[in-house]
């Protein structure tokens, strides 16, 4: 696998199944993430004009059932920088993301529990179910300011329990405070020490602390479904189960192409 890219055509583009070729199904958006298939490019001319054309698999939306191969036009999309995102970089609004933009966050996160020594595949897991919560976006409200439903990126719930209980009243910071990604990190890792109840082992089978979690060697897989049914505990498990596996299994892919 070789290097990531996101579409910077502000009005997408078109996936084809050869360099020039017809169109597949998929359009991409501006902000969707692919990695190369090949470094080569082939110069092809489409409707008159020769484009550079590369082969990738391709990620788009928020539903990462919507990915494949295909061939794309190097000249409307850009490379994602090597370097890690830093703290300024990180996006933080009650809007969805771009898989751009997530990725920008996700590499943030990654690097931040890597800091602390977290396995990756545990890292990734909990990436998975971010994404299905937050869209990996720490400014992400359930409901728009309505304090007794989730969020942030776990969507705390009720948000009081983050932003009132702990944030404001432990921590002796404001409210506006509530959005900067560190403050959201700080608090997973004292949960993890065991400082703030959210994790609750009994919850899968065998059991795992949420400090064996942060350090287990199991698959990706395996671990989505622990975070998912011990620490964030939806009503609905099953029907959310599958998409946080494949959305997990993206982020392993995605970072160990850039990151690790």
């Amino acid at each position: 696998m070789g290097t990531l890219r996101y579409v910077k055509a502000s009005g997408g583009l078109m996936v084809r199944n050869a360099a020039g070729g017809s169109t597949v199904e998929a359009t991409l958006s501006f902000g969707d993430v692919m990695y190369d298939i090949s470094t080569t490019t082939i110069p092809q001319a489409l409707n008159g004009v020769v484009y550079n054309w590369r082969q990738v698999y391709f990620y788009r939306g928020h539903d990462t059932v919507e990915q494949g191969y295909g061939w794309v036009a190097d000249e409307f999309t850009e490379e994602v920088p090597a370097a890690i995102p830093s703290v300024i970089d990180v996006i933080s609004n009650d809007v969805a993301l771009s898989m751009h933009q997530k990725l920008i966050n996700a590499r943030y996160i990654f690097q931040y529990f890597r800091n602390k020594r977290w396995r990756t595949n545990a890292i990734y897991a909990m990436l998975g179910n971010m994404e299905t919560e937050s869209y990996l976006n720490p400014g992400k409200w359930q409901i728009p300011n309505n304090t007794a439903n989730g969020y942030g990126l776990t969507q705390w719930t009720p948000a009081t329990k983050y932003i009132n209980d702990w944030l404001i009243t432990i921590k002796g910071k404001t409210a506006a405070e509530k959005g900067y990604i560190n403050n959201q990190l700080e608090r997973i890792e004292e949960e993890v020490a065991g400082i703030y109840a959210q994790w609750d082992s009994s919850k899968h089978s065998p059991t795992m602390t949420f400090s064996d979690f942060t350090k287990s060697n199991a698959s990706v897989e395996v671990l989505a479904e622990y975070f998912l049914r011990c620490y964030e505990q939806p009503a609905d498990i099953n029907g959310t189960l599958e998409a946080r596996k494949r959305n997990a299994n993206k982020w392993s892919t995605l970072l160990d192409i850039i990151d690790y």
